[in-house]
């Protein structure tokens, strides 16, 4: 089995590597995973393929690297890592890597790969436009160099835009009201992706992920490696904390008053999957062959507004914030702060409308694997926070001391 992935280093990326590899792991021979990605500075993209299976991965899988050291360096060898720029003209694939690409038939070229940036900005919607729209065509690009059997595109629930009720997997308004224009980005890339697979009358899915949290299934329990969404709302707290102290060390022990009166609608709540949840169900739904097409990933049941802002206050040892119901006329330095950078981000998901994602083509697939999304009450989300604080929700090693 060939099967492509881009975004394989971000956080529901290397979960569904994790996931493959370990769906396979008793034919590693008959397996092989091509990676899609960028490196970093001073690191190839291998070795930082390396360094994510090591550090993360192993985990999730298992296994030990003393204890298993022929089977890691196996996996080592069917992880194929391909650079690859979204922004650049044919992905910046050279010809080499193309005849790679192109040696034999893939079963499934995975889609998931974008820029998550939530701010409004001209620049930040320039950069959505370059990567997520443009990107996802030279994507398209690519795969019709390639003989795939099927395509898969992520996108985001969110992308329904500002509704309420019920929202079925399918629905598409590229005219509807976007809180930003990632959402809108995401819904345009998903819709040039399904005309592409309609017009050359390719097999493909299409899934749509609610926010993406740590891991709740797989070891390490709470493992992140992207400190967005709910993580990127505590950041701002513990920045302020961090500003205040001049080090991290002992600082959740430290309290911090922050006046700062936050809008939101404690009758509404936060819907977020597991990374490792999220990645089971997108292999089960596409080796087990489902007939459906699209489909929400998504959690049946919320966690409360009421009940996870207070628990992140409370762990970072913040006091003085209060909820209201709108944003502040008459607001202090702080607030103005707050508005003006995190509360302009995320006051339209904590002060707006409630909606439930429709997945219920997925209970035959839940019943069949025997799995079911953990739901996020307040000692999973606990948990997850637990995870982000040990470490320092990715602030370490860059702010040991400031």
């Amino acid at each position: 089995m060939r099967i492509v992935i881009t975004g394989a280093t971000g956080l529901l990326g290397r979960n569904l590597l994790f996931e493959i590899i370990k769906r396979n792991l008793s034919r590693l021979d008959d397996l092989e995973i091509i990676v899609l990605g960028r490196a970093k500075r001073n690191c190839l993209l291998r070795e930082r393929f390396e360094d994510i299976l090591i550090h993360d991965g192993l985990d999730y899988l298992g296994i030990t690297l003393e204890g298993s050291l022929g089977l890691v360096e196996k996996i080592k060898e069917i992880i194929i890592p391909i650079p690859c720029d979204l922004a650049s003209n044919k992905l910046g694939i050279s010809p080499d890597d193309l005849m790679v690409l192109t040696r034999g038939k893939i079963d499934y070229f995975f889609h998931l790969a974008a820029l998550s940036d939530f701010h409004t900005d001209k620049s930040s919607k320039r950069k959505l436009e370059i990567t997520n729209i443009l990107g996802t065509d030279r994507v398209i690009e690519l795969i019709d160099l390639l003989d795939v059997n099927e395509i898969i595109y992520t996108g985001s629930a969110y992308s329904c835009g500002i509704v309420d009720g019920e929202v079925n997997s399918d629905f598409i308004n590229l005219e509807e009201e976007f809180r930003n224009f990632y959402e809108e980005s995401k819904l345009v890339a998903e819709f040039n992706f399904w005309k592409y697979a309609k017009k050359r009358g390719l097999k493909y899915r299409i899934f749509r992920p609610v926010g993406i949290c740590g891991r709740l299934i797989e070891k390490q329990i709470g493992s992140i490696c992207k400190y967005d969404l709910f993580y990127g709302w505590a950041l701002f707290f513990l920045k302020a904390k961090l500003k205040a102290f001049k080090t991290l060390e002992n600082i959740y022990e430290k309290p911090l008053e922050i006046p700062i009166r936050i809008a939101c609608n404690l009758r509404s709540g936060l819907n977020i999957v597991p990374a490792d949840y999220a990645a089971k169900m997108m292999y089960a739904v596409c080796t087990n062959d489902d007939t459906a097409r699209s489909y929400h990933l998504s959690n049946e049941k919320e966690i409360p507004n009421e009940v996870y802002l207070p628990i992140i206050l409370r762990k970072l040892n913040i006091i003085g914030c209060s909820f209201v119901d709108k944003e502040p006329v008459d607001k202090n330095e702080l607030e103005r702060l707050y508005y003006r950078t995190v509360g302009k981000i995320f006051t339209p998901y904590l002060a707006g409308k409630t909606c439930r994602f429709n997945e219920d083509n997925l209970k035959n697939i839940k019943e069949e694997i025997n799995i079911s999304c953990p739901v996020i009450n307040k000692e999973k989300f606990e948990l997850l926070i637990d995870f982000a604080m040990n470490n320092h929700f990715g602030l370490e090693p860059a702010y040991k001391k400031v």
